[in-house]
Parts: C-alpha cells; structure tokens; sequence
C-alpha cells in the first residue's frame, strides 16, 4: 500500500500545485529590500509595491533588510520558500556588483533566484553640493589633479564604488573612497560637507537637484537624462567610456513556479507600461525596461560578465 499512497501523494500535489499558483496571490507579498528605508532601493520597492498590490488583490509590503552592501536581505530571499510570497528587489549592485567584489558570497546570483522582471534602468549621476566652488566636471577633475587623492567620493552600494573608481580611471584623477552602509548615509553627508562628491542613481539624487541643495555634475550613461537634459554625459565632457548603467528589478527564490513568475511579470508589466507610469518613471530619470522572465535571467548573466571584467580591469580590491 506505500507505493500506491505514494503515488497517490505525487499526484495530488501535481494537480494541486498549478491550481494554487493560479489562485496566487492568498495573502500578503513581502518585497525584501536589502537596504535601509530612505535608499534608492527602498523608494523604487515603495513605488512598484504600490502598484502592484492593486492589480495582484493583496499588499505588496516592502520589509527592509538591510546589511552588508545588501548581501543579508539577498541571502534571505534566495532561502526563503519559493511560493512567490518572499521576492527581493533586486538591482546590479546587489547582483552583479556583488559577485565581482565580494568573495564567498552566500547566494549565487544566477542559481539561487528566479528572475521575475527588470523594472527600470538608468544612469548615475555625479553630484557635489551646490554650495561648492566647482562648476563642471572639468573644474572638478582638475581639483582632483592638483590634490591627487585628496577628494572623497562616498558609496553606499558597489554600483556606486564602481562607477567612482571607473570615473577615476577614465578622467586620470585618483579619488579617494569612503564607504557607507547605503545611499542615505552617503547624502546626508555629502550634504553635510564630510564627502566631497557622491555617484548615484536619479531616484535620490534629482529632487535634491532640483531643490537646489546638490549640483549635478555629468551623466555616466550612453546619452543625457530626460530629468536633466541640461546636465552632459561624461563622453560629452572629453571623460569616455565611463558608462555604467543601474538597474532595479524583482527575482523570487529558485524553483518559484513559473507561473506565478509569469502572473508578477505579466502585471508589473502591465503597471510599468501604462501612460502615466511611464511619464511618471521618466521624470524620475529612468527608462521602464520591458522584458520577460527569461530576457531579464539573460541580462542578469550578461551583466555579471561585465561587472567582472570591469572590476578586473579596474584593480578594485575584494571587499573583506
């Protein structure tokens, strides 16, 4: 009789395993977020949670993790139960910033998730405070020549350690790095004048352009930002091939069934595409990033091999 129970055990749970990922979502979504609140993470979970909440019939709750440039709240989505009740927002830095910097992660990147959807992408942005003296990127470079290693650039993430060692590179100039839990703490004290300059993403930095408080300086992408269309890339200023987009999208857990992957893909698509989304996401500075589960694993992959190569190239130390 064991075989027979058995077998009739597999079945129940084959038949019953679709049927619940159709009736998906029960109860409420958790969207970890391994940074503190107030970070660029933090506002782009917020964002998308309330949009996706609606369409889905249950609260989408951002709960933040945050802790060691984001690798605890990571770790604890990729061994969450794949039910698509825990996901993880998750960016490049988290991803493949990760990987290259940090050794012996304890989440695989690729193996531990299920890629459900790239929101949005974009490009850093190098700012100082509007109070300073330095006007352009080639007033600033040339401070940094005359003080070789003096000028401080905060991180709060490895997206942003990065691009500040690959604007360093490009432009000749040794910079000094100064790290910091999340992006949050970066500002309040470039702000505060402790930090000389920061590299970050719109989401953060643009209100606090606009407000007048920081000085946005060039745009680390292939083209300017419809946010700031006064403010040149950092090609348009003579600094080339300095380009490193950010990215923010949703991964489950491995083995999350297909589809509920598909029903978050399909509606959080939906949500991103509509007009006023769109327009809204836009004048944050980002670009919305269609694509299926599938394209999204394909980027993720072709991203990891980047980063790599760029750390590689760079000569940026592991992080202990």
């Amino acid at each position: 009789m064991i075989v027979p129970l058995a077998r009739a055990w597999l079945l129940w749970i084959a038949v019953m395993a679709p049927a619940n990922a159709q009736d998906y979502p029960t109860r409420p979504i958790k969207l970890v977020v391994p940074f503190a609140a107030g970070s660029v993470q933090d506002l782009r979970a917020r964002h998308i949670g309330g949009l996706l909440g609606p369409r889905l019939g249950q609260p989408v709750v951002v709960d933040n993790r945050p802790g060691a440039n984001g690798v605890i709240g990571a770790a604890l989505v990729a061994k969450a139960k794949p039910d698509g009740y825990t996901l993880l927002l998750c960016t490049g830095a988290t991803l493949a910033g990760n990987a290259a910097l940090i050794p012996n992660l304890p989440y695989d990147p690729i193996e531990d998730f299920a890629p459900v959807i790239r929101l949005v992408t974009t490009s850093g942005i190098v700012a100082i405070r509007a109070a300073s003296s330095v006007q352009t990127l080639q007033q600033l470079v040339a401070l940094a020549a005359a003080k070789p290693g003096s000028l401080r650039y905060g991180s709060g993430s490895s997206y942003a350690h990065i691009l500040g060692e690959l604007f360093g590179r490009r432009a000749g100039v040794p910079l000094l790095y100064v790290p910091y839990k999340g992006d949050g703490q970066t500002l309040t004290d470039l702000l505060g004048g402790h930090i000389d300059m920061m590299f970050s993403t719109p989401i953060l930095l643009v209100p606090q352009i606009k407000a007048g408080r920081l000085r946005a300086l060039a745009i680390a992408g292939p083209r300017r930002l419809p946010a700031l269309p006064d403010v040149p890339t950092m090609s348009e200023h003579g600094v080339r091939n300095s380009e490193l987009l950010a990215w923010a999208g949703i991964c489950g857990p491995a083995a999350t069934p297909p589809s509920v992957v598909k029903k978050i893909n399909r509606e959080a698509l939906s949500a991103m595409l509509s007009p006023e989304v769109r327009a809204d996401v836009e004048h944050q500075g980002y670009e919305v990033s269609a694509n299926t589960a599938e394209e999204f694993r394909a980027f993720i992959k072709a991203d990891m091999t980047r980063i790599a190569a760029l750390v590689k190239e760079l000569g940026i130390p592991l992080e202990q």
